[in-house]
């Protein structure tokens, strides 16, 4: 029977299955949170990856994008707010110098920042990390991506290289990685070892058609910091809302879940890959307005603190949730 609970000043309805939730809550002295996220893994993961994931490997003979890499390097520079568009035609010829010379090795794809508009993004996708090695070389002794970065590039502007168009000490750069702990390379033995982490393919249900950073006009990035007490359980949680909406927009939008390994630990990170305006419109329009099965994931109780049931949000850290809005950048031709 559906009991109404109140959480965090909210009135919810409890799941018809909230009782395992409070189970997981209870048995927190004698059983660690990542015991309970893989016990749990039987009843969601297995609905969310069927048998015939095993058989969608990574593709090693194409170029690694969002879902087929084990890991991203995502920088950041911030350019000269009177040369965003030199900016953004420098990230580009420099990605393009890159993806021609490293093949399948590296990609890198280039974005506008929706919510500021200097801001230019990389995402540099890698199969292992020896391959970011192979960047650092051509940056060294590349001849042609030496050309792009140090020729003149506002001839009519009073001249000057990228070093003008971006602002000092602006560059900053994270890599995160697949979301590991509920996917075990063990469970996929053709990847190889050679892959940092299971490649986020793997977190995908069978739906008709999916995004990636290869084809996505848009990517929704969405940053939140989840509390180390519930860290496995938080983890969980974005897998199950990842698979939510992937199942009710399918075509439109298509989520994957990531971590830092050399940044802060248990920041997680969604990758939202979206077909259009449109597409983060209806999926705002979801968050606002839940239903089916995704109401059910967000309204589900979770963890126990202090004597009462909370939702996802006793998950994570108020407040650190973030998202910023990036838009593919393709040159005119």
């Amino acid at each position: 029977m559906q009991t109404p609970t109140q959480v965090r000043g909210q009135l919810l309805v409890a799941a018809p299955d909230a009782h395992i939730w409070a189970v997981f809550a209870k048995a927190g002295a004698n059983t660690s949170n990542m015991a309970r996220a893989k016990e749990d893994r039987h009843m969601s993961t297995h609905a969310e990856n069927p048998p015939a994931i095993a058989a969608r490997l990574a593709d090693r003979t194409v170029a690694p994008n969002s879902l087929n890499s084990s890991m991203i390097v995502h920088r950041v520079g911030t350019a000269n707010p009177d040369f965003v568009d030199e900016a953004l035609v420098f990230g580009q010829q420099i990605a393009d110098r890159m993806n021609s010379v490293l093949g399948t090795a590296a990609n890198t794809t280039v974005y506008r920042d929706l919510g500021s508009a200097s801001k230019i993004h990389w995402l540099v996708h890698l199969y292992s990390p020896a391959d970011y090695g192979k960047l650092i070389s051509m940056a060294d002794h590349d001849e042609e991506l030496r050309h792009v970065y140090e020729g003149n590039r506002l001839p009519e502007r009073g001249g000057g290289n990228w070093e003008r168009i971006f602002v000092q000490s602006s560059f900053r750069e994270l890599v995160i990685v697949p979301q590991h702990g509920l996917l075990d390379s063990q469970d996929h033995p053709g990847l190889g070892e050679d892959l940092f982490a299971v490649p986020a393919i793997f977190q995908m249900p069978e739906v008709a058609s999916t995004w990636s950073s290869t084809n996505a006009p848009m990517i929704l990035h969405r940053r939140i910091q989840g509390l180390y007490a519930s860290r496995d359980l938080a983890r969980l949680y974005l897998q199950q809302w990842q698979g939510a909406v992937n199942r009710t927009l399918p075509g439109e939008i298509t989520v994957a879940q990531y971590e830092e390994v050399w940044g802060h630990q248990d920041r997680l990170h969604l990758l939202i890959h979206a077909s259009g305006r449109n597409a983060l419109q209806r999926l705002k329009d979801l968050e606002d307005s839940p239903s089916g099965e995704f109401a059910g994931v967000i309204s589900r109780l979770r963890v126990k603190r202090a004597g009462q049931m909370f939702d996802w949000r006793g998950l994570f850290e108020d407040g650190t949730q973030t998202d910023t809005i990036l838009e593919r950048y393709w040159p005119s031709t």
